[in-house]
């Protein structure tokens, strides 16, 4: 009889490897080119612990972003403007980047929602009047793995940094790459020391 306890405290204490949970990372935030008005980011999936102890880390899947707006007060409070839906992709958290007069977002996001922070991403342009995502570099060939990206103040230009990996999976070849958003072309491409 003693048996069966311990095999339920064995069994319920290994649950956290069954079913998944909801978890986040934290916020990161992104301040319009106004200094008037902000982003906040925050990236949710689904994670339960890894039968193997010796992963040391947690099993993860469906990764999503959820992005809000906010004003900031005269006497500094933040007032909420509005919430996207949760976007079917996750979203690098040092790359998002607001634009309040063209209502825009610009943001490293993955190709594949359980794979975070892997190789395998774009770049993509947010449009909050069509309330639709646009991606800058599909069809861009010289352009490989983005790996960061600046919007310029007036939301025209996108500065794109890329880099392939070597053969022993390190990032090598980097380059800068000026988009022009209202043609969607490359205008200018120099590469960066290694």
């Amino acid at each position: 009889m003693k048996l069966i306890p311990a095999i339920l405290i064995l069994f319920l204490s290994s649950c956290s490897s069954i079913f998944w949970r909801e978890a986040k990372l934290y916020p990161s935030i992104s301040f319009s080119e106004t200094g008037k008005n902000l982003a906040f980011l925050r990236i949710y999936y689904q994670e339960k612990n890894s039968w193997n102890p010796l992963d040391g880390t947690t099993n993860k899947k469906d990764y999503t972003s959820q992005i809000t707006l906010a004003e900031i007060q005269p006497n500094l409070r933040l007032k909420k403007t509005s919430e996207l839906e949760r976007l079917n992709f996750w979203i690098l958290p040092e790359s998002l980047f607001y634009n309040e007069g063209k209502q825009v977002l610009a943001f490293i996001n993955g190709l594949n929602q359980n794979e975070y922070g892997t190789p395998n991403k774009t770049v993509s342009i947010y449009n909050f009047t069509s309330k639709k995502s646009t991606d800058i570099i599909k069809g861009k060939s010289e352009i490989k793995i983005p790996l960061s990206i600046a919007l310029s103040d007036d939301a025209s230009n996108l500065a794109i940094v890329n880099a392939e990996l070597n053969e022993n999976g390190f990032y090598h070849n980097f380059k800068l790459h000026i988009i022009d958003l209202t043609t969607n072309s490359i205008q200018s491409s120099f590469a960066l020391p290694d």
